[in-house]
């Protein structure tokens, strides 16, 4: 089986990302773990105040996220990423000395949660225009799994790494270890350096719907979105809600979850590997079909299926969704003109974010009118045909990968924003 190019390594600016982004993330896992545990150690700590932190965090993160999109298209890619790594690296220091002084008042904790938020939101959006920046089109493949790979690693390192600290150190000291990750972050991409921006000559809001319109003129990639957001917010609801009372109630409790859910996990890193092996002429059909494979997630758990059986069914799945994501990272790097990238992945980065929210909040009444596993089964049948509806749309089964084309370069003409290309739609 093919592994990640590592040659690409060899290559100083992307070397520089893949570091910022494996540190980065390893520090993050290690600080979303230990938040909520920390301010519940605390005089004064309650779930209440928990949610107060988390909510206002993840809302301006959201707020945020347009944002990142139209600084990620005006100004050099590195010093917009770096600078919402140092944002986000004064929100998690904040966090972590106010946290380390024993106060677990709302007023101190929430203005600093929104502070790391908005450094997520601007940050996330002009992430795949670096990558586009700095690697030469045929390899950003092999750089979005290389990317991807250790992301899922770094994830699950940063898990257990979060454990013991919170239980040698607590949890003061793993935010402060997730602000030194994000500041070593920031540095490294500074210091990556891609080119600037060509000035569009507009107003911040005339960019921003300059970016709607390559979004929506773009059919396969609304068409994407949408079912992305139908998918994700049945996704929070069954990951988040739905899942557990299942497990608790017949699985075995918490324990039996982690493991299904550490079984995705590894099917999640040995995605990347099998995404390079995968050589298709029209990859996003292949990865919507994938997409559907969700399906069978809250199938297995309505059916009452064996722990075994569906933690094997969690790594299959998530072997398909990470040859989907790496299929559309290269996608719209390929497909989406370089100056209206970041604008089209926040609005990408938007649906995505408000979609789990939704059906977390919606899955709680709707355990108050119907069984869970009555639940579980009807949303297997309407996630398969929220997943696979894209594939009704022609570009989403023929836009072909693209191939021979210099570092930062599109398969689409770059000279009129939102332009759609032949060879952008032709089988």
């Amino acid at each position: 089986m093919k592994r990640p190019d590592l040659r690409l390594l060899r290559n100083s600016r992307f070397r520089r990302l893949f570091l910022a982004r494996s540190i980065s993330v390893l520090g993050s896992s290690i600080g979303n773990f230990a938040l909520a545990f920390a301010i519940l150690a605390l005089p004064g700590g309650s779930p209440t105040v928990v949610g107060i932190v988390l909510g206002t965090m993840s809302a301006v993160r959201i707020a945020a996220t347009l944002a990142g999109g139209v600084l990620g298209d005006r100004y050099p890619r590195s010093l917009v990423l770096a600078a919402g790594e140092g944002l986000s690296g004064l929100g998690s220091l904040g966090l972590g000395l106010v946290l380390l002084a024993g106060r677990a008042e709302v007023t101190l904790l929430a203005p600093l949660a929104a502070l790391l938020g908005l450094g997520l939101g601007i940050f996330f959006p002009p992430l795949s225009g670096m990558v586009a920046d700095v690697v030469p089109s045929d390899d950003l493949k092999s750089a979005n799994a290389l990317l991807r790979l250790t992301t899922n690693v770094a994830t699950v390192g940063g898990i257990g790494i979060a454990g013991a600290l919170v239980a040698l150190a607590g949890g003061a000291a793993a935010m402060l270890l997730d602000a030194a990750s994000f500041f070593i972050s920031m540095a490294l991409i500074f210091s990556a350096k891609t080119p600037a921006m060509t000035p569009s000559g507009q107003s911040a809001l005339a960019d921003l719907r300059g970016g709607w319109r390559a979004f929506t003129e773009r059919r396969w990639v609304v068409a994407i979105v949408a079912s992305a957001f139908g998918v994700n917010a049945f996704e929070g609801a069954v990951m988040g809600v739905f899942g557990p009372v299942v497990a608790n109630a017949e699985l075995g409790g918490a324990g039996a979850w982690a493991g299904i859910q550490i079984a995705g996990t590894i099917g999640s890193i040995a995605g990347t590997v099998v995404a390079l092996r995968i050589r298709a002429r029209h990859p996003l059909f292949v990865g919507m079909l994938f997409f559907g494979t969700f399906a069978l997630v809250p199938l297995s758990l309505g059916l009452r299926l064996p722990v075994l059986l569906i933690a094997a069914v969690f790594f299959l799945v998530d072997v398909g969704l990470d040859i989907l994501s790496i299929a559309w990272d290269t996608a719209l790097q390929q497909h989406v003109p370089r100056e209206s990238l970041a604008r089209v992945s926040a609005y990408d980065w938007l649906g995505s974010m408000v979609a789990t929210p939704v059906g977390l909040a919606l899955a709680g009444p709707a355990l108050l009118v119907w069984d869970v596993h009555g639940i579980l089964l009807a949303s297997s049948v309407l996630i398969a045909v929220m997943a696979l509806a894209p594939l009704l749309v022609r570009e989403v089964r023929t836009l072909e990968a693209v191939t021979g084309l210099a570092s930062g370069a599109t398969a689409e003409a770059t000279g009129r924003e939102g332009a759609i290309g032949p060879t952008s739609i032709e089988p």
